[in-house]
């Protein structure tokens, strides 16, 4: 595979940590659902994600790799032992808490990055995120109609784009299918770019579509957090900004709200004094 076929999934495997961080987060809002299950699928992809990497990589001497490096061993027993089919020695690490479960995903993909770097993008970075696109609209209960009306809101593009002009391209959905592709065939494709129902979401669909875009056209471009990512957090944390990261309505605004406004804006730089 070329890197930024392996790029898609190590990002794959970084909104596996995106999706336990939400869950970690919202764990009482979610009571009803059965959360060892999806637990469990989430950690069944992740590893999987991690091993097609290490596969490509090392695939003439996973042995040695396994020898000489216990994270990346362990990475891979995960995947034979428990994932791949059951082993009856397997035995499960006891994990203390949620952070311990992350903090050990997070080491063991951070370590699949460093072992994999000549075969890798330079430019591609792991931005951790506490979204799981499902999880948060089945919390908040969107549906289609919901999402438009909030797109709607959020982009006044977004209504009125049968206005504007049409291309006519087919959109390249998956990086795997590149494979069905021809060199020739590339120029009848386009990929979308989502803005994403917040944020988080927001740098999700960018950094998938950079990875299909690198695919399809040999680019190499990439998307990466910026400061504003502490202005939006504070801004939601002090209730100035909705899950959507969508400006409450100024009609509810009291004195202290734009006090508050204006020492997150200020603090962050994002005007000067």
């Amino acid at each position: 595979m070329t890197e930024w076929e392996l790029a898609r999934y190590l990002i794959d495997a970084k909104k596996n940590i995106d999706s336990l961080l939400f869950i970690q987060l919202n764990i009482e809002k979610l009571t009803y659902l059965n959360i060892k299950e999806r637990f469990d699928k989430i950690q069944m992809e992740f590893y999987l994600k991690l091993c097609y990497i290490l596969d490509d990589v090392f695939k003439k001497n996973k042995k040695q790799i396994c020898a000489s490096n216990k994270v990346i061993k362990a990475i891979y027993e995960e995947r034979d032992k428990n994932n791949a089919h059951k082993d009856k020695n397997y035995i499960p690490k006891n994990y203390q808490s949620w952070n311990e479960i992350i903090m050990s995903m997070k080491e063991q993909i951070e370590e699949v990055r460093r072992v994999c770097s000549e075969k890798l993008p330079k430019v591609i970075t792991l931005d951790y995120v506490p979204h799981d696109k499902e999880l948060f609209r089945f919390i908040h209960g969107i549906n289609k109609e919901k999402e438009d009306q909030i797109n709607n809101q959020k982009y006044t593009i977004y209504s009125n784009i049968e206005n504007k002009t049409k291309i006519n391209k087919k959109v390249f959905n998956d990086t795997e299918e590149i494979k069905t592709i021809t060199d020739d065939e590339r120029k009848d494709y386009a990929v979308l770019f989502k803005n994403g129902i917040n944020f988080y979401e927001g740098i999700q669909e960018r950094q998938d579509s950079c990875i299909k875009a690198n695919v399809l056209f040999g680019l190499n471009v990439w998307c990466v957090f910026t400061d504003v990512l502490k202005v939006i957090e504070k801004l939601r944390e002090k209730g100035l900004i909705n899950e959507y990261d969508m400006p409450i309505s100024y009609s509810k605004w009291d004195e202290q709200k734009a006090n508050e406004f204006m020492k997150i804006i200020k603090g962050e730089g994002v005007i000067n004094e």
